[in-house]
């Protein structure tokens, strides 16, 4: 995903990608919202800006499956030349896997809300419907 651009005059604004349509509501400020509702699933879980790819889907699984590979190539690596501990040594923490991968989303869930505070875009965790063509 590309950063989206747009030319106002004089003014050049470039937004970061995001996961979701996120940049484009952050074209047309000032009159530009983004309201992002999470209905709680039946176990209460909710989450941030970012949608489902960010914080429950693709980017938390891209993190953990890489750190299956690592594991990984921790043992293909002596067939390398690499002189590693016997494997008793080398141990996995899934907690430290767990908190690693929640702060990397918050770290994006933080950024985001900065690109809309910076593009002047209102974020509302809110739900909305449409009253009419033109309200919220």
């Amino acid at each position: 995903v590309r950063p989206s651009t747009r030319d106002d005059g004089n003014l050049r604004r470039s937004l970061p990608p995001l996961c979701n349509p996120l940049p484009r509501a952050a074209l047309d400020p000032p009159h530009s919202q983004v309201l992002d509702f999470v209905k709680p699933s039946w176990q209460g879980t909710t989450w941030g800006l970012g949608g489902t790819c960010v914080n429950v889907g693709c980017i938390p699984k891209k993190l953990m499956h890489n750190a299956t590979l690592l594991g990984e190539a921790l043992e293909d690596a002596r067939a390398y030349g690499w002189a590693l501990p016997e494997k008793a040594a080398i141990s996995f923490d899934w907690g430290k896997l767990v908190s690693g991968v929640q702060d990397h989303i918050a770290s994006l869930n933080f950024g985001y809300r900065v690109a809309l505070k910076d593009a002047k875009v209102t974020y509302l965790n809110a739900l909305g419907e449409f009253k009419d063509a033109h309200t919220i």
